[in-house]
């Protein structure tokens, strides 16, 4: 479980970083929206780590 999480924290880092690059222009609210999902990404990956046995 927790290499599925380190994973999975990996992953959406990988699409927001993508997105960034795709969305150059985007509104305000879009780039809150990929804030808080780096955050969310940021967390689940360092939990993954932290609860590795």
């Amino acid at each position: 479980m927790n290499k599925t999480l380190v994973v999975l924290g990996a992953g959406i880092w990988g699409v927001v970083i993508l997105l960034r690059f795709v969305l150059t222009s985007a509104e305000p609210n879009t780039l809150m929206l990929l804030n808080i999902l780096e955050i969310v990404a940021f967390i689940i990956t360092v939990a993954g780590i932290v609860k590795r046995d």
